[in-house]
C-alpha cells in the first residue's frame, strides 16, 4: 500500500520589490476594505471572508510569503518580518529578538507527521516542537545555502529542503544534497512536492525536475508541454495529478502523459504568474496569482477573488492554505485573509 503522503508546500517567490516591478507595481495595501460584498447574496447573516493585518491584529507583517495549518487548527504565518502563529484568537510572533528562529524573512513553513513545524528563512532552517528551536545552517549541517525557499515533508519522515543552492533531505539527523551533481540544472528551488509514489517534484527557475529516490526525470519547454522553464509553484492532487504553477504561461496540468496549459487566453483564470497552489479533494485546485488575485478551478468552471468582488486585501496572492470545517487561509501582499464559502464560524 502507498504511503500516504503529508505535503506542505509553500513557497517564497519573489521579494517585494521584484513582485512590484514583475506586475507593474501592483502590490496593494489593506485598506479602503468597507462597502465590499461579505456575505452570501440570498442571507446576509453568512460572513464569508475575514481580514488580518497589522492595523486590526498582531500579525507580524502584512506580506506573507507562507502558509501552515498544524494537528491542532492553529495557522502558522511566515511573513517578511516574522514568523505569526494564530489559535483561537491568540497571535504568537517568533522573531530572531525573542526566539532561536534564524532570521526574520519566512519564506516557507510546514509541519511535518509528527506536529513539529519547519520553518524556512533567508537565513537558514529551523525546527521547533512548540517548545525547543533547532537551527541549521551551512555552518553546522550539510545545507547548501542559507536561503531557504521551500519545504516538503513526506508520510515516512523525510523533510526535502529547497535552498538557493540546490536541493537536500533530512531524515532525523541524517542528511542527503543534490546540488552541482544533480539533474536539478538551476540549482535555485523555488518550489516542492511529493507524489503519492513517494518521487519529489522540484519546481526550479530553470525547468521541473522529478526524483524517485534512485533517477531524475526533467521536464522544460523543450521535452513537455510546459510553456515556461521558470516554475514558481508545484502541487500534487489526490488523484496524483501535477498542478505546476511558472512565472509567466500559467498554470499547467500533467497526468503522467497529458500536459495541458491554462492561460488567460484559454481558460478563466485572471493572471499568468503562478504564485501558490494548494488542491482541494479531485477536481479543486485554488491558484494564487500576481495582480489575478485568488483563482479557483472546480472542475471545468473557473471562479475568481479580487479587491473588486470581495475584500480579500491584495490581488497578489503568494499562498493558499487548506483549514478545518471548509476554511480557506489566504496569504497576500496586504495581509492574511480567511475564506469560507459556506461561512466563518
Amino acid at each position: 500500500m502507498k504511503n500516504r503522503i503529508y505535503i506542505a508546500i509553500v513557497i517564497r517567490l519573489v521579494t517585494l520589490s521584484a513582485l512590484a516591478a514583475a506586475v507593474g507595481g501592483l502590490i496593494n495595501s489593506c485598506s479602503d476594505l468597507t462597502n465590499l460584498p461579505n456575505t452570501s447574496p440570498d442571507d446576509n447573516t453568512i460572513i464569508k471572508w475575514k481580514v488580518y493585518s497589522t492595523s486590526n491584529s498582531n500579525i507580524a507583517s502584512n506580506y506573507v510569503y507562507s502558509l501552515a495549518v498544524d494537528q491542532n487548527g492553529a495557522i502558522w504565518v511566515g511573513t517578511e518580518n516574522g514568523l505569526s502563529k494564530f489559535s483561537g484568537n491568540t497571535w504568537t510572533t517568533y522573531r530572531t529578538s525573542n526566539s532561536e528562529i534564524p532570521g526574520n524573512v519566512i519564506n516557507a513553513v510546514i509541519v511535518d507527521r509528527n506536529n513539529i513545524k519547519w520553518v524556512g528563512t533567508s537565513s537558514g532552517l529551523a525546527k521547533y516542537d512548540d517548545s525547543q528551536w533547532t537551527r541549521y545552517t551551512v555552518s553546522n549541517s550539510m545545507l547548501p545555502d542559507n536561503q531557504v525557499n521551500a519545504l516538503a515533508a513526506s508520510g515516512t519522515g523525510e523533510i526535502w529542503i529547497g535552498t538557493e543552492n540546490g536541493l537536500a533531505k533530512l531524515v532525523d539527523t541524517e542528511w542527503t544534497t543534490y546540488a552541482s551533481g544533480s539533474q536539478t540544472y538551476y540549482h535555485a528551488v523555488k518550489a516542492l512536492a511529493i507524489d503519492s509514489d513517494g518521487a519529489i517534484w522540484v519546481g526550479t527557475s530553470n525547468r521541473l525536475s522529478k526524483f524517485n529516490g534512485i533517477s531524475w526525470s526533467v521536464y522544460g519547454t523543450g521535452n513537455s508541454g510546459l510553456l515556461d522553464n521558470n516554475i514558481w509553484a508545484v502541487a500534487v492532487d489526490v488523484n496524483n495529478i501535477k498542478w505546476i504553477g511558472t512565472s509567466s504561461a500559467g498554470v499547467t496540468k500533467f497526468d503522467g502523459s497529458t500536459w495541458i496549459t491554462y492561460r488567460t487566453t484559454n481558460s478563466g483564470i485572471r493572471s499568468n504568474t503562478i504564485m501558490g497552489l494548494t488542491t482541494q479533494g479531485t477536481n479543486i485546485v485554488w491558484i494564487g496569482t500576481a495582480g489575478g488575485g485568488l483563482n479557483l478551478r472546480n472542475g471545468s468552471s473557473w471562479t475568481y477573488f479580487i479587491r473588486s468582488n470581495s475584500i480579500i486585501p491584495s490581488d497578489n496572492v503568494t499562498c493558499i492554505a487548506l483549514g478545518a470545517g471548509g476554511d480557506k487561509w489566504i496569504g497576500t501582499a496586504g495581509g492574511l485573509a480567511l475564506y469560507n464559502e459556506n461561512g466563518i464560524d
